[in-house]
Parts: C-alpha cells; sequence; structure tokens
C-alpha cells in the first residue's frame, strides 16, 4: 500500500469515528427530547382533566346558589305571610284589649246567706318603689289569656318560619 492511500485510510477511519461519536450524542438528545415530548403530554392532559373537574364543580356550586336562593325567597315569603298574621293578631288583641277596658267591672255577687265567720284581714297592697317601673301593671285574667294565645300562635309562627326544610313554591 502506498503511504497516500494508507493516510486516506486513517483519514476515512478518524471521520468514521467522529460520525460515530456525533450519532451518539444525537441519539441521546432525541431520547431526551422523547422523554420530554411524553412529559408533556401527560401534563396537558392532567391539565384537561382537572379543568373539567374545575367545570364540574362550578356547576355544582350554581345549582347549590340557585337552590339556596329558591330557599330564601321562600323563607322571605313565609315570613312575609307570618308578619301580616301578626300584625292581624296584634291589631286583633289590641281591639279585645280596648273592649275589656271599656267593659265597667261587674260588682261581685252578694252572699245571699251571713257569714258565720269574719274574713281575715286583707293586707294592704305593698307600696311600690322607686326602682319598680311604672309601666308594670298587675295581670288580670284578660292580659294573662292574651299572652297565652300570643305565646302558642309565636310557637306556631317560628315553627312555619325555621323549618329544616321549606315548603316550595309551585314554579320549581
Amino acid at each position: 500500500m502506498s503511504p497516500i492511500a494508507l493516510g486516506l485510510d486513517i483519514l476515512l477511519v478518524a471521520l468514521l469515528l467522529a460520525a460515530l461519536v456525533v450519532g451518539v450524542r444525537l441519539n441521546r438528545r432525541l431520547t431526551a427530547l422523547r422523554q420530554d415530548h411524553q412529559g408533556f403530554a401527560k401534563a396537558v392532559a392532567e391539565l384537561d382533566a382537572a379543568a373539567a373537574r374545575a367545570e364540574k364543580g362550578l356547576a355544582h356550586l350554581r345549582a347549590a346558589a340557585d337552590e339556596t336562593h329558591d330557599q330564601l325567597l321562600n323563607r322571605i315569603e313565609t315570613a312575609r305571610g307570618l308578619i301580616g298574621r301578626l300584625e292581624a293578631a296584634s291589631t286583633a288583641a289590641e281591639r279585645a284589649a280596648e273592649k275589656a277596658a271599656a267593659i265597667p267591672a261587674a260588682p261581685a255577687p252578694r252572699a245571699s246567706r251571713p257569714l258565720r265567720f269574719a274574713e281575715p284581714p286583707v293586707a294592704p297592697a305593698p307600696e311600690r318603689s322607686a326602682a319598680a317601673s311604672p309601666f308594670t301593671a298587675p295581670p288580670t285574667p284578660a292580659a294573662s289569656r292574651i299572652r297565652e294565645a300570643f305565646a302558642s300562635r309565636r310557637a306556631a309562627t317560628d315553627d312555619d318560619l325555621f323549618d329544616d326544610k321549606p315548603r316550595r313554591s309551585g314554579g320549581r
């Protein structure tokens, strides 16, 4: 072999080794790029799933807000109705109190036969202290009946207003 052929063979071997090294480096980069691409595709899929869950959550939240809105409207309507009933009951009670105050007290019936024993002396009413309210009056039977009627109506009103399951109006 001639020295030129030998030099060209050595040059060819060197170029082939250089091409082999470049090919190995390029293969490593392509492998890393494929892995990055798969990771990116996985991240996009996870992001899409999260967006779908967020849309479902928003739909549930809107439905809950609508239901709460309906319940609040029902309670407001119930409260307005109860206010009307309470005002009517208050007006009726005021009229009854005025009628009761306008009726003169009937004199006590006299006993048809004389008493054998003397009645015990009646103690004088205690004097009011300065701290007593001038607006408090001793309860009368009519006033206690009115208070009892209001207490029973109030209990029924509270039950209507604060039911756990409010009544639904016809449309929804």
